[in-house]
């Protein structure tokens, strides 16, 4: 009797011993605690060193650019992990970066970083290594993916030291996760291109973006801004006029703003809902007025008259040519970017 409760006592000891030395082990989570880029805004073709520093025993890194293929990290030390890549491509790219532990758990982190041509940037160093090209299907779209090139190891491309500049990753520098997974089945090329050529803004901000440029909608008067009256959206006139190219003068003894446009012309009178283009008229949903010293006119009007696209979700207001067409993802990826960027 004395021997069995001996041997249920180790027994037990031997249990706890088990658990305390496994709680660690079990209590241990994988976490990424740091994510770097260098240079932090490069230019096309420039060699791209990205650095990631996990928690926990990492088994695997990887990211992917704007909802494309995986790209691996090589360990190089402990739980740092490391790849260089060249973008090709102007703009706003989308990074996700994943970190998988052993047992299959992951973190993720999502970023963006500027691609943009410099004046007077020498030209990339030529390697050795041999560039090769896919084509990737993304749903039913057929689109080339990036051409991605290795970089030399003593790459002078490279800016920074061992520990360049990046913060420890924070909620603030983070794009919603939102905007990676609506990305995924897009032509994210034909996007940018098309946010270069257009308008947008967001009602009440005295702030318009002209092809990817930030601008006051009115240089003398900082509270001027695009509003809703009666249920409509009114819009500065002059401003969006002129990012198209458009001429526009004002008639005060008429009280009407006079556009013109690829040899069109266009008249628009305060306190009128009739439009004159060319030789015709259109009435407009709502009449055009004067405020802050700025003739505002219903959103679809600009469409109607210019011969433009238009677009609406959320108080943020796109205009594009004609012959750009966004979809609603499309529309909704360029707004996200807006906010994470302008605002």
């Amino acid at each position: 009797m004395e021997k069995k409760k001996i041997s249920c006592f180790i027994i037990m000891a031997v249990m706890i011993l088990q658990s305390l030395c496994l709680y660690p082990v079990m209590g241990q989570t994988i976490k990424i605690t740091k994510f770097t880029q260098s240079p932090a805004n490069p230019a096309p073709n420039q060699s791209i060193l990205f650095r990631v520093r996990t928690e926990g025993d990492t088994e695997k890194v990887y990211m992917s650019i704007d909802g494309d293929k995986e790209i691996n990290f090589k360990k190089k030390s402990n739980n740092v992990w490391e790849v260089e890549r060249k973008l090709t491509i102007e703009g706003t790219r989308h990074i996700k970066v994943t970190a998988v532990d052993k047992d299959g758990d992951k973190d993720s982190v999502i970023d963006t970083i500027e691609v943009k041509a410099r004046e007077n940037t020498r030209p990339p160093k030529e390697t050795t290594t041999e560039t090769t090209t896919e084509r990737v299907y993304t749903g039913n779209i057929e689109k080339p993916s990036e051409t991605t090139t290795e970089a030399d190891e003593n790459s002078e491309d490279l800016e920074g030291s061992d520990d360049f500049d990046g913060g420890e990753y924070s909620e603030e520098n983070k794009i919603d996760e939102k905007y990676f997974e609506l990305s995924k089945g897009e032509d994210m090329e034909a996007i940018n291109k098309a946010a270069g050529e257009s308008v947008f803004m967001f009602i009440g901000e005295p702030t318009f973006i002209n092809k990817w440029v930030k601008e006051p909608i009115d240089p003398d008067n900082p509270n001027t801004s695009s509003y809703i009256k009666n249920g409509y959206t009114l819009v500065p006139l002059r401003a969006i006029a002129e990012a198209f190219g458009a001429d526009v003068s004002w008639n005060q003894e008429e009280k009407t703003a006079v556009i013109t446009l690829s040899g069109k012309k266009i008249l628009i009178t305060a306190g009128s809902d009739v439009m004159k283009v060319g030789d015709g008229a259109i009435k407009i949903e709502a009449s055009a007025e004067v405020k802050d010293g700025r003739v505002f006119v219903p959103l679809r009007a600009i469409a109607e008259s210019f011969n433009k696209n238009v677009y609406y979700r959320d108080r943020f207001i796109g205009i594009t040519n004609n012959g750009t067409s966004l979809t609603d993802n499309g529309f909704e990826l360029i707004r996200l970017t807006v906010d994470a960027r302008f605002k």
